[in-house]
């Protein structure tokens, strides 16, 4: 009939876990590798150097010291209290023979070295005498800016547009038009003060009032265009005092940026270029083979396969136990 099967036994996770781990190690430490590509160019070389190197002197010195505390510990007469200092040094850490382990480098740390050519040296000393010099400039241009901006910006010598283009430019400006006007006004009162005597107006009377009424508009007439044309040139004045002004804060801030865009000059400028190296191409990330995911694949498929063969012999086990009763029945 068949009897029932054991599963199998667990794998040991942990220990495979630990594999794992160490086929990824062992596959980035590939990776790294192969991404160390040394370099040769025009300008120089670049050469890793993976870290595998040895300290003879150190392990040289370790060993002498220990063989030192280990020949004088022989030559003691009492064995046993050798033994019990050789025992106590052991335990405190002191006394255990080096091992060439101990004085080999990681070999997961790695060192480059880059070795110019002539070019390169080249390069390399005017690009330093370059910006050595060009770091002395920037103090003396430094030191310029500095002193300026120390300074508050000068805004005396500007046109006072309220006091020599306001009001009291347009009342000069009128009194100057009057002034070319009145005499030719007073010529021509003088002259109708003499027509109307001449007529035989006397002062005071409708005639010669008429007649005086009639200048006086003209002379009205004089005043108020004298008064518009002080008005335009007043307007002039004041758009001249502030044309005039702008220039001449324009021209002393133009001076007072000199320095700073001089410092910005020196600090932007094209300056030459420093040997550099190209970045080699990149190894792709890999992983260590997945033991883990594999023991675990294959314990799942040997329960599965445990699992089926039980079903299977229960089916079986039942079929027969089906048989037998019914051959009971037919006897019975």
């Amino acid at each position: 009939m068949g009897g029932k099967s054991d599963a199998p036994a667990a794998p040991d996770y942990v220990g495979q876990a630990n594999a794992q781990a160490a086929g990824n190690l062992t596959a980035a430490r590939a990776q790294t590798a192969a991404n160390r590509v040394n370099q040769v160019t025009p300008y120089g070389s670049i050469k890793y150097t993976q870290g595998t190197g040895f300290d003879q002197a150190g392990y040289d010195k370790a060993m002498a010291d220990y063989q030192s505390m280990e020949d004088a510990l022989n030559n003691m007469s009492d064995k046993a209290q050798a033994q019990q200092l050789r025992e106590y040094h052991a335990h405190a850490g002191a006394y255990q023979k080096p091992t060439r382990q101990q004085f080999t480098t990681d070999p997961d740390t790695w060192s480059s070295q880059i070795e110019l050519s002539d070019t390169g040296r080249q390069l390399l000393d005017a690009y330093n005498k370059t910006s050595l010099g060009l770091a002395d400039l920037q103090g003396t241009a430094m030191d310029r800016v500095r002193d300026t901006f120390a300074q508050p910006f000068d805004t005396s010598g500007l046109i006072d547009i309220d006091g020599q283009t306001g009001m009291d430019a347009w009342d000069r400006a009128t009194d100057l038009i009057r002034q070319r006007q009145n005499p030719e006004l007073d010529r021509q009162q003088a002259a109708l003060d003499a027509k109307l005597a001449n007529q035989g107006l006397t002062q005071g009377s409708e005639g010669w009032g008429i007649g005086q009424s009639q200048f006086g508009k003209q002379r009205a007439d004089a005043d108020i265009a004298a008064q518009m044309a002080g008005l335009q040139a007043q307007n002039q004045f004041f758009n001249q005092g502030i044309a005039g002004n702008q220039a001449l804060l324009q021209q002393r801030n133009f001076l007072r940026q000199i320095p700073l865009n001089e410092l910005n000059a020196l600090r932007t400028g094209s300056q030459v270029t420093n040997p550099t190296f190209s970045t080699p191409g990149q190894q792709g990330q890999t992983s260590g083979p997945d033991l883990l995911g594999a023991t675990k694949s294959q314990y799942e498929t040997q329960v599965g396969q445990v699992n089926a063969d039980n079903a299977r012999a229960a089916s079986n086990t039942q079929a027969g136990v089906g048989l037998g009763a019914a051959a009971l029945a037919y006897f019975f």
